[in-house]
């Protein structure tokens, strides 16, 4: 009587004319099974990339998108970035795509020469925090479009990751 160990270690013995039948079937099964594992473990990791892509999306638009609406940054706000004196605008939140999105924008104040910057945008379960470090150019040139209702510097700084980090939950 012939005896293979299989995947799983499990047993089959060679006492009927299908035994091979039974042997290819089941290994057969094993392939499906782990293939099946592999593309459940991509799903994962996909479903994780989208939400992050989606997430940026989010706080790239909304959080410039809440201002465009307002059509201006309070005075105070401005006045705080150019001295970089530690300041905190909570904005109310929006109805995005039917999300409720926040923002919140704090000037921490003077870290390591740069003027610290944190700004945190999203739906309640899934904020992304965006933090920055500045000189004075840039600060400069951010109270100018803050100034001019423009948005193209903070695009500009948010898109670049010596300036600005985005963290994605």
């Amino acid at each position: 009587m012939k005896q293979i160990t299989c995947p799983r270690d499990s047993k089959i013995q060679d006492t009927s004319p299908a035994y091979d039948t039974i042997k290819n079937k089941k290994e057969d099964i094993f392939v499906i099974y782990e293939y099946a594992t592999q593309f459940e473990k991509r799903q994962i990791d996909m479903k994780k990339f989208l939400f992050s892509v989606l997430g940026i999306f989010c706080l790239v638009i909304a959080g410039n998108f809440v201002f465009a609406q307002n059509n201006h940054y309070p005075s105070a706000f401005i006045d705080a970035f150019q001295a970089c004196k530690p300041y905190t605008l909570t904005i109310e939140p929006i109805n995005m795509m039917g999300m409720q999105v926040t923002t919140k924008k704090q000037i921490v104040g003077i870290k390591n020469g740069l003027c610290s910057y944190v700004e945190v945008v999203g739906p309640v379960d899934a904020k992304n925090t965006i933090k920055c470090n500045f000189n004075q150019t840039q600060i400069n040139k951010l109270v100018s479009d803050m100034k001019n209702n423009t948005t193209s510097a903070w695009y500009e700084y948010y898109n670049n990751p010596s300036v600005c980090k985005t963290y994605t939950p």
